[in-house]
């Protein structure tokens, strides 16, 4: 990490302890206070000690930006807490979920550690700061008003806007780019908007000091436990090089839309997508230079297909797309603006003397099969869109062929096919 994004991970890192120390010199949090922080911190500890080994697994499956429980305490924190405590929480048990399960997983994770926990700190002290600017104060907020009901919601908001602005710039700094792919996880989002309503309820239930809370521990163990296995599967149908299905995860997907189809009388279809000249990448700028363009190609299938599309990678530069519900010219049409997309795209990288070099003028040749006209099995229709895309390449590269597409067609200029051979 060079000197300026670690300046700024520092400057994250030491503000939010900063800010709770300014907070508790102008007005020193009281016994009630002290009281529900230590409710908290108890609850939350148990509910992290007992999810240990869940963590552990997690983080050994590289399960990518994990959703976990903290945030539950979080919210109730700030709904009751100051910010000074709001601070020491956070830290209390991101400290502890660091030593218990983090340590050792992967490498220099205490000062993501600590970045994570200060995000969680501000993102909790903008939501306390929407609650109490409404409220007034922790004694006026009585739940049983509706206004204080929306207020709560906008707290939830505003604590989930701040947390993913506080991930997408902790992915910038360490120069990683997948903070769209997170927005695009529905079940991590959804977990994350329920921690903090079950945060909402933690805090009512520790305002009116209610033996429930006990059971608010509990949902939070059994959800942590749930969320493990949806994480670590959606992890295994994931190539990690790519951010894209995997060869197997995929077959079973196209298996089940041929299925769909074939029940229907629809049809489907697929493409076959082979990266022009990439060993010259390789060859070139070095193997991270084109592993950096493979996680570019996979980018710009995600960003490009249909939100129904399914892309993958089949196995080293050559990826597949299956196309639900398409016929032969729709997939043409797919098949030709995921070529000019493929075209376009710049990728970043570092050569074998780790100089900065931009890669652009990459070119994929496309295959095009359709059910039923191009087989009636997963295998046929593959074999017939990786004879189509030979033939693509056999023809000049940077070409469809195959399905409605002219024989060996490239988009023109102004957006045409030109008909070659």
């Amino acid at each position: 990490m060079d000197r300026w994004r670690a300046s700024v991970l520092l400057a994250v890192i030491v503000s939010a302890p900063a800010a709770a120390t300014v907070s508790a010199v102008i007005a020193l949090p009281s016994r009630e206070q002290w009281l529900s922080f230590a409710i908290l911190a108890g609850l939350g500890l148990i509910q992290e000690e007992t999810c240990t080994a869940v963590e552990r697994t997690r983080r050994l499956f590289a399960v990518p930006m994990p959703v976990t429980m903290t945030s539950v305490w979080m919210m109730a924190a700030a709904l009751t807490l100051p910010v000074s405590l709001i601070t020491a929480l956070s830290f209390v048990l991101y400290g502890h979920t660091f030593v218990r399960s983090w340590r050792g997983t992967e490498p220099v994770v205490a000062n993501r550690a600590a970045y994570t926990a200060a995000i969680v700190t501000w993102s909790a002290a903008a939501a306390h700061l929407a609650l109490f600017l409404g409220a007034g104060s922790i004694e006026r907020f009585d739940v049983a008003q509706p206004r204080n009901t929306l207020l709560a919601i906008l707290a939830v908001a505003v604590y989930m806007v701040a947390n993913l602005v506080g991930a997408a710039a902790g992915l910038a700094i360490r120069g990683e780019y997948r903070f769209l792919d997170m927005i695009k996880r529905p079940g991590g989002t959804n977990l994350v908007a329920c921690n903090l309503i079950l945060g909402v309820l933690t805090g009512m239930l520790l305002l009116e000091r209610s033996w429930f809370l006990a059971g608010v521990a509990l949902v939070a163990i059994a959800l942590h436990r749930a969320s493990l296995t949806r994480q670590v599967e959606d992890q295994a149908a994931t190539d990690p090089k790519t951010g894209v299905r995997n060869s197997a995860a995929w077959q079973l997907e196209a298996t089940r839309e041929l299925t769909r189809a074939r029940r229907q009388a629809g049809q489907c279809s697929i493409l076959m997508i082979d990266l022009d000249h990439f060993k010259q990448i390789n060859d070139t700028y070095g193997h991270p230079a084109g592993d950096r363009v493979l996680w570019q190609l996979g980018h710009v299938l995600r960003a490009n297909a249909r939100a129904e599309d399914i892309p993958a990678r089949f196995g080293g530069e050559e990826f597949v797309v299956l196309l639900p519900k398409v016929g032969a010219p729709e997939a043409a049409a797919i098949a030709h603006r995921l070529r000019a997309a493929i075209a376009a795209m710049t990728v970043e990288a570092t050569d074998t003397l780790d100089q900065a070099v931009h890669i652009t003028n990459r070119t994929a040749s496309i295959g095009i099969a359709t059910y039923p006209d191009d087989g009636d099995t997963v295998e046929a229709i593959l074999a017939r869109a990786d004879h189509w895309c030979y033939v693509a390449k056999q023809h000049g590269r940077n070409r469809v062929a195959g399905g409605s597409a002219p024989p060996y067609s490239v988009a023109g200029e102004e957006g045409q096919r030109d008909e070659l051979g």
